[in-house]
């Protein structure tokens, strides 16, 4: 998975892996406490995708998607891997937002679909 992540294509060039045993059983709350903030209060990232017991037990890697932005009420939900690069590329061309995303997640909670 982390091969795809780093090296496979043009649509995950903005995502930072961090492959820290050290992170392992934290929650989502606790991921995002440690993520950076600028003078401004925004988060360094906006989008967490976390890759946890869950992502790595299926075979399309159903990875956690967690919206930072404080000030937005959106539900985390799951998000394929092969639908994570589609994902990240349209929150960055503001085309969609987290939300609309997380409305077209699947009856087991996770969303499958790519588009470009």
């Amino acid at each position: 998975m982390l091969q795809c992540l780093e090296a496979g294509s043009e649509h995950y060039d903005s995502i930072t892996v961090i492959d820290n045993p050290a992170y392992t059983g934290f929650t989502a709350e606790q991921i995002q406490a440690r993520i950076g903030r600028d003078d401004e209060d925004w988060p360094n990232s906006t989008v967490v995708l976390i890759a946890d017991e869950r992502t790595l037990a299926s075979a399309d890697f159903p990875l956690l998607a967690v919206n930072n932005l404080t000030d937005e009420n959106d539900d985390p939900f799951r998000i394929t891997l092969a639908a994570a690069g589609s994902f990240v590329v349209n929150l960055e061309l503001a085309n969609t937002g987290f939300g609309d995303w997380g409305r077209g997640v699947d009856a087991d909670g996770v969303y499958r679909e790519e588009h470009y």
